[in-house]
């Protein structure tokens, strides 16, 4: 029996990824909704249809265009993938027809937290739960508060792909900062800068409960700083799940989510950094370990029992790091059973027309005057 699923901000680039995942169900149907006409994921070949709506700031209008693809279509599950998206729905969930169409979701005031990371560090230090030392900018208590450098700085609200995050060694650096961005006030946290390593734990869940979850760690990066990894090793810690666990029933967290960690090497313990309360860039990576987070995700929210599956200690690339990874090694291209299984490439061959449709618009912007 076939089921279908409408993607409605399926502008944001998660989309590529959790398509990827689906698409290995033949009986999901994908239905996609966003404000980019010439959407290069329309050219897919696994979606049954892509609907036009033009880009708006009135959260209303974007809900009555929702409305509208479930009275067109025989959709079961409604499914964002971004915070806006996935906030907005949470938060105006009564402006949709047909609620129970909803994919599960935690509540809008844990939501808010999770993406605050002001709230969230306030929430882990009420809960006893295991973080980085911090404290959001305030001038009084910056004035007259001593703590360790390095220090990372982040914005409050979105730092996706560590846009916005900046690390000073002295105070006087971190003073010539905020002097000249005064008009920032209270939205950067200061944290102090851990030595150590970062490590991501990818979880579903249902009130408060991990039914399923990956862990991985970065072994390669490109050549922005605090970005992430395009490739990842998957690995197993019980303490650092035992943190995560703490995390998610302290939120009573329903859905996805991913959880961003770091290994304190000096005190070997684990500390939360931040949660990403939507899908994550390496979902291809998780399903080839043996994890399909986003057709789990909707066979749960469709009242079904999630059995517990164990995943594979793997390594994954996505294309970016296959192609830095053989650069660095050229025998690697020789291992085509590790590219086919491990990497981006099978995604690519495996829906031509897109990824074609996508490298046209890189090199259409590439030939754009500056």
């Amino acid at each position: 029996m076939k089921f279908s699923i409408l993607i409605p901000d399926a502008e944001k680039n998660y989309v590529f990824a959790v398509i990827n995942c689906l698409s290995q169900v033949s009986r999901v149907d994908i239905y996609l909704m966003s404000n980019e006409e010439h959407h290069s994921i329309k050219y897919s070949k696994h979606i049954k249809n892509h609907s036009y709506y033009p880009k708006t700031n009135d959260e209303t209008v974007w809900l009555s265009n929702i409305n509208n693809e479930l009275k067109k279509y025989d959709i079961n599950l409604v499914m964002p993938i971004f915070e806006d998206g996935i906030g907005t729905i949470i938060k105006y969930k009564d402006s949709i027809l047909f609620k129970d169409k909803l994919c599960l979701m935690p509540s809008y005031q844990n939501f808010n937290t999770a993406l605050n990371k002001k709230l969230l560090y306030q929430h882990m230090v009420k809960n006893k739960i295991s973080c980085c030392t911090g404290f959001v900018f305030d001038k009084y208590i910056f004035n007259n508060k001593e703590f360790r450098f390095p220090v990372l700085i982040k914005p409050v609200k979105g730092t996706e792909g560590g846009v916005g995050i900046h690390k000073f060694y002295k105070k006087k650096e971190l003073e010539q900062f905020f002097a000249q961005n005064s008009d920032f006030s209270d939205a950067f946290l200061i944290e102090e800068f851990i030595e150590g390593f970062d490590l991501s734990c990818n979880v579903l869940c249902k009130d408060g409960e991990i039914l399923l979850y990956t862990i991985q760690k970065g072994i390669l990066f490109d050549d922005k700083p605090f970005s992430s990894p395009i490739g990842v090793k998957f690995l197993f810690d019980l303490r650092l799940l035992k943190e995560v666990e703490i995390l998610i029933k302290s939120l009573e967290w329903s859905g996805i989510a991913n959880i961003d960690i770091r290994y304190d090497s000096i005190t070997d313990n684990f500390k939360i950094i931040e949660i990403n309360p939507r899908f994550w860039g390496s979902l291809e990576a998780s399903l080839a370990a043996g994890i399909n987070f986003p057709y789990l995700y909707c066979l749960l929210s469709s009242g079904q029992k999630i059995e517990k599956q164990e995943y594979n200690f793997i390594e994954y690339l996505n294309f970016n790091a296959l192609v830095k990874a053989i650069k660095n090694d050229k025998k690697l291209i020789f291992h085509i059973k590790f590219i086919l299984n491990n990497t981006q490439l099978k995604f690519i061959l495996n829906d031509p027309k897109l990824y074609l449709r996508k490298l046209y618009i890189r090199f259409k912007l590439f030939l754009r005057p500056k």
